[in-house]
């Protein structure tokens, strides 16, 4: 199809600079440069991807808030988290890296991760196949999305709260 203003030659169309479309239908330009992850940003990653799985299986594993104290629970609940903890760190040597970078991506990765992490540390306590891997990947696909909105600009979005709260209570006092 030829558009207003180009030459009417067949090949006009084909010198146009090309646009490939990614997975998602998202045109982006054919050489889209991406800037490799650093060590620090590995570690980074690494403990994030420790604390988020860790805390979503302390909160849903079944029985009381007396869970909290219990090692055995804690035990399990590590052992989610260095798992899903380890294989974020080896993904990051791969393309797949590239969803870090993606706020929706990140937390759908970080929640498969979880669900492949809590299914393998322990069996399952609901109902049907990995429905506690499941609901346990879920909430931390959960935690990572609220801490990206939390957590982003060095938290600029909490000390924004805390300062209108401080005001708050400087005009109360």
């Amino acid at each position: 199809m030829l558009r207003e203003g180009t030459p009417n030659r067949p090949d006009a169309e084909r010198t146009a600079p090309i646009a490939r479309r990614s997975i998602v239908g998202i045109t982006a330009p054919s050489s889209m440069p991406t800037a490799p992850l650093g060590w620090r940003l590995r570690a980074r990653l690494f403990v994030e991807r420790f604390w988020q799985p860790t805390s979503a299986c302390m909160m849903c594993m079944p029985g009381s808030l007396g869970n909290l104290w219990s090692s055995a629970h804690w035990l399990t609940a590590l052992q989610t988290g260095l798992v899903t903890g380890i294989v974020a760190l080896l993904l990051s040597f791969t393309p797949v890296a590239r969803l870090y970078r993606r706020r929706f991506g990140n937390a759908a990765l970080v929640g498969g991760l979880t669900a492949f992490g809590d299914a393998y540390a322990h069996p399952n306590h609901y109902g049907f196949l990995h429905a506690e891997a499941l609901l346990t990947g879920a909430v931390s696909a959960l935690l990572a999305l609220v801490a990206s909105y939390l957590l982003e600009d060095r938290g600029r979005r909490v000390r924004g709260v805390w300062s209108r709260l401080r005001a708050r209570s400087g005009d109360a006092a």
